[in-house]
């Protein structure tokens, strides 16, 4: 079977929706000799942030030397990147071989006359097979729906119970109202597992704390008060919580405070049951952690954001972090929403925020609630609201819109994660265009002619693969003119105290002589009173500039000494 053939049987799979219970999967699993059983798990349930704290965890554990298998949903960017392992997609083949394997166990489940797995159950026993093959230490387990019987609770070895925030969502599905749509959920934990919660309401952390009574297990609840911002921007934070001092993650929003001492706090329930998981893994992890579609910066000029916020809860904290990040900025809304979903109530908290709304049909057309009845639904908070008939055209138009104004302009596409990994694609495209811009060729050759000119010989040790390297640090010019000095500046630059007493741009022209290339743009400055001086060059990736004296070369020492005088 060929990967292209697995995604066909799937997809046949997918027309029988999805089913509740865990008889199915367990006929299933039996069928292909129980590999959940050979594993531990960290199992996730929640209703915004759950692939946050899953994201955070993994890393975390793969840092720590642990070999991590995830389980995600729903997917962003690719169909593989629902079962990973230490951050990497299970390959199309691993894919093929595993659907394979699956398909026979289906086939004898029919010749019994048994019941048939769904799609969802079908996904659920392919990832517990690849991560026993890959014999992993811990698998990282998110739910799909609810908690209880859902098929990812067919496991048994549920080492920690972790839930993110639960709100209302699925209403007369998992539950008719929040007690009960928390009741469904806490039926992850299991007998003397950690519970590590969010800070929830006070219904939902009495059904969770209650439950876990029950199951005799500790509770524990993260304590995001507790977290001390020292640097806050939006493309990272660097913070303080409890024991775990000056953390960085990349990954920003108003939600993400939540879900790092979420994270943290399962981290320290871990080394409780005696996983080893030193200081330096916990900040390795975090700040390479990766979590795409969650207050993701696309662009930085204009700054482009993707935020899968589809529900109320989930909008409302999009609202703060734009309140928070984009005070005074023109935003430029792109929406799609499913038609289950509260749409009227995202747009309410939305929209009002937006200069223009930009709406479009998501990639699942039958569930998809239509651009236009998006449109007409968004003109109530914002007077203009344009239905389009492509991703491509809104992200297109919405760019346009920003014209001379990109640093006053933030795009924002919001509404269903299912949209995002196209969103990302097309502003990526458009990346890939501005390097065509260079052509590599003709620099090679423009910069041996200039070495020969003043005598050098091109081919000698260290002199060789210069041209090329020119080359590619103009294509880096070209697509990293959208990079934002400061904010780039923050996440690399902090200071102890709260000395730094002037920031500014600094436009500067400088030639750099050891690689023969003149540089233009804005270096942003931290001035702190002893006299040290820290720069960041805006073409961040190409020229990193760190002084600690007013000593660089002297066309910009110059300048940056006259415009800090």
């Amino acid at each position: 079977m060929t990967y292209k053939e697995a995604r066909v049987y799937l997809d046949e799979m997918s027309k029988y929706g999805s089913v509740l219970g865990l008889d199915t999967i367990r006929g299933l699993l039996h069928e292909l000799g129980d590999p959940q059983d050979d594993l531990k798990f960290i199992h996730i349930a929640g209703t915004n942030g759950k692939g946050s704290v899953l994201a955070y965890t993994s890393t975390i554990l793969s840092e720590a030397g642990y070999r991590t298998g995830r389980y995600v949903s729903p997917t962003v960017m690719s169909y593989l990147e629902k079962i990973q392992v230490d951050g990497t997609w299970i390959s199309e083949l691993d894919f093929a071989q595993s659907v394979e394997k699956i398909k026979k166990a289906i086939a004898s489940l029919k010749a019994k006359g048994e019941p048939l797995p769904t799609l969802f159950e079908a996904e659920t026993a392919m990832a517990f097979l690849y991560f026993r093959k890959m014999h992993c230490d811990m698998v990282v387990l998110e739910t799909g729906l609810g908690g209880e019987t859902d098929a990812t609770n067919i496991v048994k070895n549920t080492i920690c119970a972790a839930f993110a925030t639960i709100s209302v969502d699925h209403l007369g599905v998992i539950g008719d109202t929040l007690e009960e749509i928390a009741r469904t959920k806490s039926g992850i934990i299991k007998p003397g597992c950690a519970v590590v919660s969010a800070r929830q309401t006070d219904v939902v952390r009495n059904v969770l704390k209650k439950k876990a009574e029950e199951k005799n297990c500790s509770y524990v609840e993260a304590e995001p008060k507790k977290m001390e911002i020292l640097t806050d921007s939006y493309d990272g934070i660097t913070f303080s919580y409890k024991e775990f001092e000056k953390m960085h993650s990349n990954l920003a929003g108003q939600c993400q405070r939540e879900n790092l001492a979420t994270a943290l706090e399962i981290v320290k329930q871990l080394r409780t049951l005696g996983y080893e998981i030193p200081d330096e893994a916990v900040r390795d992890g975090l700040a390479k952690t990766v979590w795409e579609g969650r207050f993701t910066c696309l662009r930085k000029n204009p700054v482009f954001i993707i935020d899968g916020a589809h529900n109320e809860d989930a909008a409302i904290k999009l609202r703060t972090s734009i309140e928070r990040y984009f005070k005074g900025k023109k935003i430029q809304l792109i929406m799609g929403v499913f038609q289950d979903k509260e749409y009227e109530k995202i747009t309410s908290i939305l929209c009002p925020l937006a200069k223009k709304v930009y709406t479009v049909e998501l990639p699942n057309k039958a569930r998809s609630l239509s651009a236009g009845k998006l449109a007409d639904c968004a003109r109530k908070y914002c007077e203009e609201a344009e239905a389009k008939d492509s991703i491509q055209s809104a992200v297109e138009s919405a760019t346009a819109a920003c014209g001379a104004e990109m640093n006053n302009q933030v795009i924002i596409a919001c509404g269903s994660l299912s949209y995002l990994g196209e969103v990302k694609r097309i502003v990526e495209e458009n990346r890939k265009e501005r390097i065509k811009m260079i052509d590599h060729e003709k620099v090679e050759q423009a910069v041996r002619l200039l070495l020969e000119g003043i005598g050098e010989d091109v081919n000698r040790e260290g002199l060789i693969d210069t041209p090329d390297r020119i080359a590619r640090m103009y294509e880096e010019i070209y697509s990293g003119m959208e990079e934002d000095a400061a904010t780039h500046l923050s996440r690399t630059f902090t200071v102890d105290s709260s000395e730094m007493v002037v920031e500014k741009d600094i436009t500067f022209y400088s030639t750099c002589e050891h690689h023969l290339l003149p540089f233009y743009g804005k270096v942003h400055i931290g001035y702190i009173p002893d006299g040290k001086v820290v720069g960041l060059s805006k073409l961040a990736r190409t020229v990193e500039v760190f002084a600690r004296r007013l000593q660089l070369q002297e066309q910009l020492t110059g300048q940056i000494a006259d415009a800090l005088m």
